[in-house]
């Protein structure tokens, strides 16, 4: 089996004389594909993770996303071509439509009615797309079937089409010119008149799709439909029929993927049972060499391509050869950050891996004395490190595992251990669920006599290095506040009491640097400086009224976290980035972190998408003249192991070229200033001898400039 690799990741940067004023980049991992549709050696693949282009002649994969394309969205659920004038249609889960012209790279945005787009109840989703023969263009979504036909935008429901029209999960072209409808029911739509296809019920057997439908039809007429609830109808012209068993196993939910081999067979993929083919009336395993993870399958002529969330296997003549385009550097999706005593960002990767996204070191727990999964963990000033199980503590430190239990402790025989943090003096707070507050302290762990701690439920701590804790409780009776305890006594704050403010508590942190703790919420920013609370209003023009998830201060920058946005205090300037202006991704933001030389991470909640912004990187060995020219390059793969591959944007001039290397301090790591003439427009660099973290690659080329960061693994 061959190897290719084949990455188009685009990163947006900004230079002034090699200072790096930031870049994002953006990483993510597909988790579902949608219906391919061909156009000639051309196979159009949506997934979440952006629209993959397979050019089947030279087995190569371009990713269109918000990096590399300038999508709106990452999350692309159908294609779809104007049979009349050529445009090309994408429809994403959360951002309408895009279309651009044919041999036109631009895309628009085609919005929704803004009456259906902004329902906050019933927020839009799109599904799929459909045209008709008459270049009318059909959208599948949660609120029903809408028709556009060049001008203005028609919905179908329940109020108009039919008592079963709710979500459009598929569209399918009909024989007669119609459309078919996978909805709660298989319905038929044809010059505004929407009718059932599939029956309710079969006998005793209910054929109805709850919260998702799919549905197929093959080239010989026969029709498929398949409900949520593990039923799925037959039709073969002549009468329904309910399957409830595939290969002599139920099946649960449905397919993920639904086609039909090049023999004329119905061919389906469950994650339960695997891939299947309905055959001479029945069921039978369909025999084809593809690996585990398969998100989509289709059959070109002559062969077949195999879609998975990292490659795409292209298989012609007998041989298979995998494409490789996804850039995800993580073994699962990372979340959790925390900064160690050298600053250096960690993030939990797996049920009990931690990495260090500065240097990209693993941790994963090795021995008896350690935990079998990390719920939490926390550094201490030392270098140690405090995790926490279900019901046991452990400490790292110097190579070797401790455990804290209730058979060697004060702590309790309970599953409920929660949170972890140290306490910046040897120890470390523990929250024990319905139970109470720890602390370790000079050898022991003692619990906090304090019965607040038992009925109330500790939304976040943070210590300060006066031994103060920091709480934010909360109670069902009372709702959230917020207080800290220095051991013996707690403070619950009050508003007004010492110039506090509780709207602005969302977030909470301590800067060790000046002492300060500070807070933020939808009313602005606060700190306490040991005496009174002192307010700070947000930059003013920068969002309000939005919820906080995170809030760093470091080093005199601080850096917030909202659901929509992440601000950036640098040198007393703010700065903010959406979804709107970065390639961000569209999924509400959950939290950031900040690495030990500034760079900015940025997690999603519920996708497998990781943002990273950097920012500062200036070398003083050596700059380029002010009016230089600069350009952006790609490379691949990245992350690199062995081999960097660059290519680079427009037209280098042959000649004299200069390739430099900086790592993540901005110090200059390798230089080649050969003569060099470029082989095309791509060359390649070996990274094999450098240390794993992130590098920025510079080469100069004329008067242009050309640079992108990459990791090494």
């Amino acid at each position: 089996m061959k190897f290719r690799l084949t990455i188009l990741l685009a990163v947006f940067l900004s230079f002034q004389c090699l200072a790096q004023e930031g870049s994002w980049a953006s990483y993510l991992k597909a988790s579902r594909a949608g219906r391919p549709m061909q156009e000639g050696q051309t196979l159009w693949v949506p997934t979440d993770a952006g629209l993959l282009e397979v050019n089947l002649e030279s087995n190569s994969v371009s990713v269109l996303n918000k990096a590399t394309a300038g999508l709106s969205s990452n999350s692309i659920e159908s294609v779809a071509r104007d049979p009349i004038n050529g445009d090309f249609f994408i429809g994403t889960y959360d951002v309408a439509l895009l279309s651009r012209p044919e041999q036109e790279e631009a895309w628009t945005v085609l919005p929704y009615p803004e009456a259906w787009a902004e329902n906050s109840f019933n927020p839009m989703q799109s599904y799929c797309l459909q045209f008709d023969e008459n270049g009318n263009l059909f959208v599948g979504t949660n609120q029903g079937l809408l028709r556009y036909d060049g001008q203005e935008w028609e919905r179908f429901d329940q109020s108009n089409g039919h008592p079963f029209l709710g979500s459009v999960w598929d569209i399918q072209p009909a024989p007669d010119g119609g459309l078919y409808l996978a909805s709660h029911l298989l319905l038929h739509y044809k010059d505004g008149e929407v009718t059932e296809v599939s029956p309710e019920q079969v006998g005793n057997q209910f054929l109805f799709a709850y919260s998702g439908g799919k549905m197929y039809q093959q080239e010989d007429g026969n029709l498929w439909f398949f409900t949520d609830i593990g039923t799925a109808g037959h039709y073969d012209g002549q009468e329904w029929e309910v399957v409830s068993q595939i290969g002599g196993q139920p099946f649960f939910q449905g397919p993920s993927f639904i086609g039909e081999t090049p023999e004329g067979n119905l061919l389906v993929f469950l994650d339960n049972i695997g891939l299947y083919q309905y055959k001479d009336g029945d069921w039978e395993p369909y025999d084809i060499d593809i690996d585990e993870g398969i998100l989509q399958l289709h059959f070109p002529e002559g062969g077949w391509v195999a879609v998975y969330a990292d490659k795409v296997a292209i298989h012609r003549n007998g041989q298979t050869e995998d494409v490789y385009f996804n850039t995800w550097p993580f073994e699962n999706s990372p979340y959790y950050f925390r900064n160690d005593a050298n600053g250096q960002l960690w993030a939990k990767d797996g049920y009990n891996s931690i990495l260090n996204l500065d240097t990209w070191e693993r941790l994963t727990p090795e021995g008896e004395e350690s935990p079998e999964f990390i719920t939490d963990y926390s550094f201490g000033p030392d270098g140690t490190l405090w995790s926490v199980s279900s019901n046991a503590v452990y400490t790292y430190a110097q190579g070797s595992w401790n455990m804290y239990g209730p058979d060697n402790s004060a702590l309790p025989a309970t599953t409920g251990y929660r949170n972890i943090v140290s306490d910046g003096d040897g120890g470390a707070w523990l929250y024990v669920y319905n139970n109470g507050l720890y602390h370790f302290s000079n050898g022991a762990w003692k619990k906090q006599q304090h019965p607040i701690f038992g009925i109330n439920y500790l939304l976040d701590m943070v210590p300060s290095d006066d031994g103060i804790l920091w709480v934010h409780l909360y109670d069902n009776n009372v709702g959230a506040r917020f207080a800290s305890w220095d051991g013996s006594q707690l403070n619950i704050f009050t508003e007004g009491e010492e110039g506090f403010r509780y709207s602005m508590t969302d977030a909470f942190c301590f800067d060790r640097e000046t002492g300060l703790f500070w807070a933020i919420g939808p009313d602005g920013i606060q700190y306490y400086d040991g005496q009174s609370w002192q307010q700070q209003a947000f930059a003013p023009g920068l969002p309000s009224a939005e919820y906080y998830t995170t809030l760093i201060v470091r080093s005199g920058q601080m850096v917030a976290c909202s659901w929509d946005n992440v601000y950036i205090r640098d040198n007393g300037q703010w700065s903010a980035y959406s979804k709107d202006n970065t390639p961000l991704a569209n999924e509400r933001l959950a939290e950031v972190g900040l690495g030990a030389e500034g760079a900015v991470w940025a997690f999603h909640q519920g996708s497998r998408v990781v943002d990273r912004f950097e920012s500062g990187i200036v070398s003083q060995d050596r700059q380029l003249p002010q009016s230089a020219v600069f350009s952006t390059l790609h490379l691949f793969p990245n992350p690199a192991r062995e081999v960097l591959m660059v290519e680079l944007a427009g037209s280098p001039e042959p000649g004299y070229t200069e390739i430099l290397l900086f790592n993540a301090l901005g110090q200059l790591q390798a230089l080649d200033e050969q003569n060099m003439q470029l082989s095309g427009q791509s060359f390649a660099v070996p990274v094999s001898a450098l240390k794993n973290g992130w590098y920025l690659l510079v080469v100069k080329n004329g008067n242009k400039a050309y640079a992108a960061s990459f990791l090494k693994q």
